[in-house]
């Protein structure tokens, strides 16, 4: 149970911060607190979802406290059922306040990097071989004149 309230917490927090980024790349939003608030509104239903689902699954549990062969589940039960609380709330308000206070760098050195196009660090190096008559030849001649470099077969 401990171990699904921690992936729950991490996937939350991870998804909220992949939707600032989407709405500074793809949506034009500069780093600011409006930013903030409308990632944080636009997550907040997803949030919630899925913690009043894993929430939703424990009422039996929780409601079962003085029935035989519960006496181990009940107080697991109560413990995730707090935790899911206290983590939904942390990460609707802790979250976007640390992200705005200390991700500003993170966050644009992230779209500067997105932005390059990662083929144009490959360089084209010359090829050894050539193929006699087809009048090519290197790769770079090739890509030069917009023509499929002839292989051996």
């Amino acid at each position: 149970g401990m171990i699904a309230l921690c992936g729950i917490a991490s996937r939350n927090t991870i998804m909220m911060i992949a939707h600032y980024l989407h709405l500074m790349q793809h949506e034009g939003e500069k780093f600011t607190e409006h930013m903030i608030i409308r990632g944080s509104l636009e997550r907040l239903v997803p949030v919630m979802m899925t913690a009043l689902t894993a929430g939703l699954a424990l009422i039996p549990l929780a409601l079962a406290a003085g029935q035989p062969g519960k006496e181990i589940l009940y107080p697991v039960a109560i413990v995730i059922m707090g935790g899911l609380v206290s983590a939904t709330l942390l990460d609707m308000a802790v979250t976007p306040a640390v992200f705005f206070k200390f991700g500003r760098a993170s966050a644009e050195r992230y779209i500067a990097r997105e932005s390059v196009d990662p083929l144009d660090a490959v360089v084209v190096q010359p090829s050894s071989r050539s193929i006699p008559g087809d009048g090519i030849e290197s790769a770079a001649e090739a890509s030069r004149l917009n023509k499929p470099l002839s292989q051996d077969t």
